[in-house]
């Protein structure tokens, strides 16, 4: 088993040292990749697209001032759970919202459109 270990440790190792196109086709890059990228092809789930674009137009124009919980959020939707309505909202901030707070209890996260500051 070590000495498995130690030749596999040892033929990345040689293949990260010469560059090899081998090495750049089978290992991640080193410039923090870890996996193949899909060109921007981003499968996602068709729940989460919709819950996400209903709660996008419940939130559109909103500030940060007025920005609402994931709780207000779950409330506004009860049908869609709050599961859903996490990944719907992890899934905006990455595009279309922006999101204040600490993520606590006594700071939660506040989510809303408009950002004055952010541009």
């Amino acid at each position: 088993m070590h000495r498995t270990t130690r030749l596999i440790a040892t033929v990345t190792a040689s293949l990260l040292l010469t560059g090899s196109s081998v090495a750049n086709a089978v290992l991640p890059r080193l410039e923090g990749q870890t996996a193949p990228q899909n060109d921007g092809a981003e499968k996602t789930d068709p729940k989460i697209d919709k819950a996400a674009d209903a709660i996008y137009e419940w939130l559109k124009g909103t500030t940060e001032k007025e920005g609402k919980t994931q709780d207000e959020i779950s409330k506004q939707f009860p049908a869609l759970g709050s599961d859903l309505v996490e990944k719907a909202l992890n899934q905006l901030i990455k595009h279309d919202l922006h999101r204040a707070g600490d993520g606590t209890q006594d700071s939660p996260y506040r989510y809303f459109e408009y950002c004055s500051h952010c541009a």
